[in-house]
């Protein structure tokens, strides 16, 4: 024991469960389970990864002589490769930084880069770092094994279980059974409802009800699939003017209403930045064929690059609201000018699916789906808009 060092230690307690428990917990990380949204307050695998990362950054560039790192501008990876990179480089520029200090070294004071710590030993700053790692590491592991269970509960079978406040995102519930359960204060959003299933409550389908309810709440919805260009035109001139009235409310709201994210839902900006992306893909890829129509504004969903979409063309920064409009305001008036000029021998021409270019669409296909996401998407806005004003 007389060769005992405590530098040696302080490293073994994180190298050993870094490379025999930890890191391998990492590999075959997916950009869907990177993206992952678990529900309630559990934030996900890229937040705990991209603190983690930074956590390791911003340590060293305090005390090891790494270049100063800023939150704000620090090059997080929206991939899961991406992210696992940058986790690698930093845990070894800390795990060298750590063994640099030798034994005196973990005695000196951290100094004034650690403010109100600033007589504590490195020491101290050392085993602190090495918990949120370990600890974190554990979080992003477990949340690796809940994302792998959802797969199993097909066919599952629950009785007398208390499920009440559990929330069910982008899951397939199709076929499932209910009998005799309290569904009180139940909330449901099923945006492909209406394409040709069914939801029997008490053995009334209830599709259609639900159908006739958001036609009337919003105005021009029930023309978004004609077929026609006249009708199209009359579509989305309706279209347009449900989304004047909303910008106008969300101006009159409090600032920062449009960065709000309710129960993790994208902001009303973001909801904007993915309409942009919409039309990218289904005007501009799908019908006229460009081979570059994506604004970088334009914002994915989060299994996007498991699809081999290629996200490196969009911005990882957080545009102004200002930027978003501009944006959003070309891209309606993209389809507008689409619209004027368009015939109906245009909207029977063959088009290829974005997402599956086997996959054969048409024209009227292509701006039906336009049409769609712009509808739910406005709907999901609304909704969320009214309760960040019953909040105020």
């Amino acid at each position: 024991m007389t060769d005992l060092s405590w530098n040696q230690l302080l490293l073994d307690q994180l190298e050993w469960h870094w490379d025999n428990q930890l890191r391998a917990r990492f590999d075959g990380l997916t950009d869907d389970e990177l993206q992952w949204q678990p529900g309630g307050e559990v934030t996900t695998i890229r937040w705990r990864l991209d603190h983690i990362t930074f956590t390791l950054a911003d340590r060293s560039a305090r005390h090891f002589g790494r270049d100063p790192v800023d939150q704000a501008s620090y090059p997080f990876s929206p991939t899961a490769d991406g992210a696992l990179a940058l986790l690698d480089q930093e845990y070894a520029t800390w795990v060298s930084g750590v063994r640099g200090l030798g034994e005196d070294g973990l005695l000196l004071p951290c100094g004034p880069t650690e403010g109100p710590w600033h007589a504590s030993p490195k020491a101290a700053i050392v085993t602190h770092i090495h918990r949120e790692v370990i600890h974190h590491g554990a979080e992003v592991a477990l949340l690796r094994d809940l994302y792998a269970a959802r797969s199993t509960l097909r066919g599952a079978r629950f009785v007398h279980r208390d499920l009440s406040g559990a929330r069910f995102v982008e899951s397939d519930l199709s076929a499932v059974v209910m009998r005799g359960v309290d569904v009180t204060g139940m909330t449901i959003d099923a945006p492909w409802l209406a394409e040709g299933g069914t939801l029997r409550v008490n053995d009334v389908d209830v599709t259609p009800f639900v159908e006739a309810e958001l036609d009337r709440r919003f105005p021009g919805r029930a023309e978004r699939r004609a077929s026609d260009p006249e009708g199209l035109r009359a579509a989305w001139g309706a279209l347009e003017r449900a989304w004047a009235e909303t910008l106008q409310r969300v101006e009159a709201m409090p600032p920062g209403t449009v960065d709000v994210c309710v129960d993790g839902e994208w902001s009303f900006a973001q909801t904007l930045r993915h309409l942009v992306l919409a039309t990218d893909m289904w005007l501009g890829r799908a019908v006229l064929e460009k081979d570059r129509p994506y604004h970088p504004l334009g914002l994915v969903d989060a299994g996007a690059g498991d699809e081999g979409f290629d996200t490196s063309v969009f911005t990882t920064g957080t545009p102004s609201y200002a930027e978003v409009l501009e944006a959003r305001a070309g891209r309606v008036a993209m389809v507008r000018g689409f619209l004027a000029a368009c015939t109906p021998e245009e909207l029977a021409a063959a088009r290829a699916n974005p997402h599956d270019p086997d996959r054969p669409e048409t024209t009227l296909s292509c701006l039906h789906v336009i049409l769609e996401e712009e509808w739910e998407h406005h709907r999901f806005a609304v909704r969320d808009l009214d309760v960040v004003a019953k909040s105020h």
